[in-house]
């Protein structure tokens, strides 16, 4: 059977990619993505737009003036600011559960929005110890959801204090979430948060982590390439070169390809290299295909600063758009080393969690 010109050339151009790129062969057919956005990538495309800025990713001398590009666009297009006169959160409600208390708070932000949140410590404070922000993915739920106060009270458990908050029009935050302006005002209010959280009395300042799945980890990433105070962080089912996103909040307000010979969420997750990150990707969702295009883009930009050891990547191939329990039990064992925590292991050698008890959403939402 005779192969079509374009059929050889097809493959001549993966196999070259193959040999200089990745040691590992390239899928050349995508699957469904998760959801119903049309926003994906082919490969071909993601493949050629991280060729496209290839030179910016060889030496230390041209990645550090085009990492100071990207931070100064994000903050252009993005229209964030410093922070306002700080003003202190408003704690609504405090419960202590197993050793760990949880604050209702209220945060009257620089954008006229009131933004409602959970705070989990530990009830007995001795000591300065770590701060993690959990930004919330795009679940019904919210910060109300299982999986957050899971991570939360594990997390305090563990010696860290734990800050989640309402996404606009999440909880008991008003708002209309799918306005074109929601990701600029979330991105603002996450300044806010964390400027208020790292000034609370209990915060070491110099150990502040976040943990972000989805649409927790896309705010996660312009937080973290907009600040210097967050030091480590876990994100989970957002990073590929396919695809940014699939709500508006994601998709708006950051012209990806605008800015000089474009970007991707790949390369604006190295913006925060050198500090320790670890990647989560999954085999059913738009991050499958992350170990093959854009995983060897990050442990370049890495090296370039003798820190391959402070990018880690796991990738779930059986795993769909989810934080499942082996996904929390990775990001344990990762800030358990990078934030200096100190977690309860059962026999096996995973983290316990069966004694966080049932966490309703009356109990952690604002009093009426």
């Amino acid at each position: 059977m005779y192969l079509r010109s374009a059929d050889i050339l097809t493959r001549l151009y993966f196999f070259l990619f193959l040999v200089c790129e990745i040691s590992f062969s390239i899928p050349t057919k995508l699957t469904n993505s998760w959801g119903t956005s049309t926003s994906e990538l082919t490969i071909n495309e993601a493949v050629s737009n991280q060729q496209r800025r290839k030179e910016y990713h060889t030496q230390i001398g041209q990645w550090k003036p085009r990492k100071r590009y990207l931070q100064q666009s994000l903050t252009a297009f993005l229209n964030v600011s410093s922070p306002l006169k700080r003003k202190n959160w408003v704690i609504l409600s405090s419960m202590t559960i197993s050793g760990i208390r949880i604050d209702t708070f209220v945060l009257q932000t620089s954008l006229n929005v009131k933004v409602y949140g959970n705070c989990y410590s530990p009830s007995n404070l001795s000591k300065p110890i770590a701060g993690i922000l959990l930004p919330h993915d795009h679940s019904d739920r919210g910060r109300f959801d299982r999986t957050i106060s899971v991570l939360g009270m594990v997390l305090a458990r563990s010696g860290a204090s734990v800050v989640c908050w309402d996404m606009i029009g999440w909880g008991d935050t008003l708002g209309n979430h799918d306005l074109s302006d929601t990701k600029q005002k979330q991105i603002q209010i996450g300044l806010e948060i964390l400027e208020v959280f790292t000034h609370q009395n209990h915060i070491d300042s110099k150990r502040i982590g976040l943990v972000g799945f989805s649409g927790g980890a896309n705010l996660g990433l312009f937080l973290t390439s907009l600040t210097p105070k967050i030091k480590v962080r876990v994100l989970a089912s957002m990073i590929s070169a396919l695809r940014m996103g699939n709500c508006s909040c994601e998709l708006l307000g950051y012209p990806y390809q605008q800015v000089s010979v474009g970007t991707d969420n790949v390369e604006l997750s190295a913006v925060f290299a050198p500090n320790p990150q670890l990647i989560i990707s999954n085999g059913q969702d738009w991050t499958r295909h992350f170990p093959q295009i854009g995983l060897k883009t990050l442990q370049k930009i890495y090296s370039l600063y003798n820190q391959p050891a402070n990018l880690q990547s796991l990738h779930l191939p059986n795993h769909g758009h989810q934080f499942s329990k082996t996904h929390r039990q990775a990001s344990y064992t990762f800030l358990e080393k990078y934030l200096n925590l100190s977690f309860e292991r059962n026999e096996k050698g995973e983290v316990e969690e069966s004694w966080v008890p049932e966490i309703t959403e009356e109990m952690l939402r604002a009093p009426r």
